[in-house]
């Protein structure tokens, strides 16, 4: 009936709020402090850290990861805070590669480029990747909601970086950052 649905409704838009509270706890929860105490951070090591820590995802999938940082490449900020940016990027990269693709990840023309080689976002989900909850029905074969691509561009914002997806059909899809 008609009033289950405004009752269904109201119910998954009070959840969402918490959820959109929650993001922004765990933002926030290191104080102003942390986000200020700033590193020199070799973008390399950051990087292999990253992918050894989905090391069994990796190789459960076949993926060949191709590496190209050069090592006097550093990105000052809070070490955590970029763990979990670069986590989060390399994380979709794999989550949507399928067995025995490829993931590169580059530092070229002052950005640093990962791509993966398979399921594409389509233009009209593109817009939408970094919204919290945005629903894709058809991007990258699944039902996703963009949750942890929305605390990758929360960081950005911190930090000033500049983020930006190219997504090809049956090609690519390509996040550039400029830290």
């Amino acid at each position: 009936s008609q009033n289950n649905l405004l009752k269904m409704r109201n119910k998954i838009k009070n959840e969402a709020n918490k959820l959109n509270w929650l993001i922004d706890w765990l933002i926030s929860l290191s104080d102003i402090g942390h986000i200020k105490s700033q590193t020199n951070n070799k973008l390399i090591d950051i990087i292999n850290e990253v992918v050894s820590n989905y090391q069994k995802d990796i190789n459960n999938k076949k993926i060949n990861v191709n590496i190209n940082i050069w090592s006097n490449i550093v990105v000052k900020s809070n070490k955590n805070y970029l763990f979990i940016f670069l986590s989060n990027i390399v994380w979709n990269a794999i989550k949507y590669s399928n067995n025995q693709w490829e993931i590169d990840i580059n530092y070229k023309w002052l950005e640093l480029h990962i791509k993966d080689n398979g399921i594409w976002i389509s233009d009209n989900d593109l817009v939408h990747i970094w919204d919290r909850f945005y629903k894709a029905d058809k991007s990258r074969n699944t039902k996703w909601y963009w949750i942890w691509l929305s605390i990758v561009k929360k960081i950005s914002e911190i930090y000033w970086w500049e983020i930006n997806v190219d997504s090809k059909l049956w090609e690519y899809t390509l996040f550039k950052i400029k830290f």
